[in-house]
């Protein structure tokens, strides 16, 4: 049960706790990896507020009023940082985005997200760097809106004038986290000081952190993943943190590893993409300069997890020091700040075998012992402390234990709407104080299991199936051959019923080899799901966020009416 609300005793606000560090804490916790060869520069909290106050300064000197939206378009580096408090301090409200390179290949796709959310949120200042300005169709866009003041972070003047900062209250916004879009436009998240710091405070004690703690990152600040829990749990925790860019990963992926070894790193973030890269990209001749000895802690969230990407990791890496109970799959979304529920931070992960006829005929999770005909998942635990958890069917009443259903919140770290939504918009999504997240689950032995989205089930003639379940099939079958798929169900025009489509990824090796995949897809399907493929497509990239989520509600106009190319 969520607990009384009780206000910490030091900080109820954000910038409270820089204005406190930079007075009390003499150490340099705060690292920037600058570059792929490991050059790194190190900051005390001090300097922080030093920086910030110059993005303080300038954006008073362009008159920013309290509440005021200004979009950060920057990549992991201090600058970004150094802008968010410099935000706060001024008593504006911080919009991260994410800057055009790494995942943002469609110019088309990544400049409507910006036009969405500008005129969503309606800021009055963007902050950039100079690699961001070279960038001459962002520029284009941002100034065409009338009154959008460009500050650009490179060009700022360090200032020792003394500041009159702005201090805010607890429920008062300190930022807006616009949602990936994987389900439609991206919506805006705005989330309090107390949101954020009830959050990270549940997310710490359910990690158990101390002061011994280290924390290396490379997920990106834009996204409440790499900000909340790569950024702001360290942060306010006062213990060390190593941050560095994703494309750093994305290229290298030992880098990560390489980090953690180097500063003994106890908690790192990641998430199933992260993993799989690791698994394929690092060489079993490169193990021997790793030390994963120090890694207790690796949230592992913002996309279905595997257990049969976990297991590999560990096969891998464990003669380096890695160790199963290192993993922590946890359950989170925006709206609820970032955490909802977490594993044991002791424990190795909890997969059990269902049913896959149970599921998808009497929504009911029936455990099985035999891989046959079955689902293998992975337990995200239990709510974090602050947030009630329920599991309701369609008229929002509770379900029986083992049945499948919404999964719906409230508590300290949930919103209680999207930016800007009318009170008959929020309705649509909050119900007695409670935030229907639009996710499907099921409880079993008091641990949560995610079964996937409600709006991407694929029902053909009466019968559920999860997508996630077919693609990890498919991709079972034949990860040999493709580098990925993504299964979806349309309203098809002549037929009038829904049926079935995946799309894949062929690897560039295996050019001639569309008709053998369409047939292999077509015959395991029908065989292990019973159901027909529609239309099974090749493309040279799946449609996906800039946080790389399959976009399924995309899928349809992509690639079935083809009105954006293939």
């Amino acid at each position: 049960m969520a607990e009384t609300y009780k206000r910490d005793s030091r900080f109820h606000a954000i910038n409270e706790v820089l204005l406190n560090y930079a007075d009390t804490k003499n150490k340099k916790n705060i690292t920037i990896v600058e570059s792929s060869s490991g050059l790194a520069a190190s900051y005390y909290y001090k300097e922080v507020l030093e920086l910030s106050n110059s993005v303080f300064h300038a954006l008073k000197k362009k008159h920013i009023c309290e509440g005021d939206r200004v979009l950060v378009i920057l990549p992991t580096s201090i600058g970004f940082i150094t802008s968010f408090f410099g935000i706060l301090l001024a008593g504006g409200i911080s919009v991260p985005l994410a800057p055009q390179g790494i995942g943002t290949s469609s110019s088309v796709f990544y400049l409507n997200r910006i036009e969405h959310i500008i005129q969503d949120c309606r800021p009055r200042y963007v902050i950039l760097d100079d690699e961001q300005i070279r960038y001459l169709p962002l520029i284009e866009l941002l100034s065409s809106i009338d009154g959008l003041g460009i500050i650009n972070i490179s060009n700022l003047e360090k200032t020792n004038t003394i500041s009159e900062y702005v201090f805010p209250e607890a429920d008062d916004i300190c930022f807006i986290q616009y949602t990936s879009g994987s389900t439609g436009n991206p919506k805006g998240v705005p989330l309090t000081h107390k949101n954020l710091i009830v959050n990270v405070n549940a997310i710490s004690k359910a990690s158990i952190i101390t002061k011994k703690d280290v924390c290396v990152s490379w997920l990106p600040l834009y996204h409440d993943m790499g900000f909340i829990g790569g950024f702001l749990v360290p942060f306010l925790n006062g213990i060390p943190v190593v941050l560095f860019p994703p494309d750093f990963f994305v290229f290298r992926p030992i880098l990560w590893l390489s980090y953690i070894t180097e500063y003994r790193g106890t908690i790192s973030p990641c998430n199933n993409f992260a993993l799989l890269h690791c698994i394929k990209r690092i060489p079993d001749t490169s193990l021997e300069k790793l030390d994963l000895s120090s890694w207790r802690v690796a949230y592992n969230g913002s996309e279905p997890i595997s257990m049969y990407v976990i297991r590999a990791f560990f096969q891998k890496f464990k003669s380096v020091g890695y160790r199963a109970e290192t993993m922590l799959p946890c359950y989170g979304l925006a709206e609820g700040t970032l955490a909802v529920t977490f594993s044991s931070a002791i424990e190795q992960p909890v997969p059990l075998l269902f049913s896959r006829e149970s599921f998808f005929t009497n929504n009911v999770a029936l455990p099985v012992n035999e891989p046959e005909n079955s689902i293998e998942l992975v337990s995200v635990g239990s709510a974090v402390e602050n947030v009630d958890i329920r599991i309701v069917d369609a008229t929002g009443d509770d379900v029986s234990t083992g049945c499948v259903g919404e999964i719906i919140i409230k508590g300290f770290s949930v919103i209680d709407g999207y930016y800007c939504d009318s009170e008959k918009e929020k309705a649509e999504y909050i119900k007695d104080q409670w935030l229907y997240t639009g996710d499907l689950g099921f409880f079993h032995n008091s641990m949560l299991f995610i079964f996937g989205r409600k709006k991407e089930l694929i029902i053909i003639r009466g019968k559920n199936y999860s997508p996630v379940d077919i693609e990890n099939f498919v991709m079972a079958c034949l990860s040999d051959k493709i580098s990925g798929c993504v299964a979806f169900g349309y309203l098809h025009e002549v037929k009038q019923e829904e049926v079935l489509a995946i799309v894949y990824e062929l690897r560039k090796a295996n050019e001639t080899l569309n008709c053998e995949i369409t047939d292999l897809i077509e015959r395991s399907v029908l065989n292990e799901f019973s159901v027909r493929v529609e239309n099974v497509i090749r493309t040279n990239r799946i449609l996906k966020t800039l946080n790389g989520k399959i976009i399924r509600t995309g899928c349809y106009e992509k690639y079935i009416l083809n009105t954006t190319g293939g």
